[in-house]
């Protein structure tokens, strides 16, 4: 099992080998980075005490009911706004 916040680490550390793109500003690129470091922190709580499924096996980003994952999803956005309004913007999107 990945976890989603190690997932969200993973992705950071490949972008970060990316090349800046040249219409993007150095300060902008960091932000970048950064919320792709943490765009899946609202699932840190429910990953503690996961919701399993009818086999026993915890749900992910795909098979999470709806309105849990909403939840989850808007904890993300709260959390980065905390950080950063453009990193919540990208995790709203």
């Amino acid at each position: 099992l990945v976890r989603q916040p190690d997932h969200a680490l993973s992705s950071a550390q490949i972008a970060r080998s990316w090349r800046r793109p040249e219409e993007i500003g150095a300060t902008m690129w960091v932000r970048f980075l950064d919320a792709v470091r943490y765009h899946d922190d609202g699932w840190r709580d429910i990953e503690r005490d996961p919701i399993l499924d009818a086999a026993g096996r915890p749900h992910d980003f795909k098979s999470i009911p709806t309105a849990k994952h909403v939840e989850v999803w808007r904890c993300g956005i709260e959390l980065a706004k905390r950080r950063d309004p453009y990193a919540a913007l990208l995790v709203a999107r």
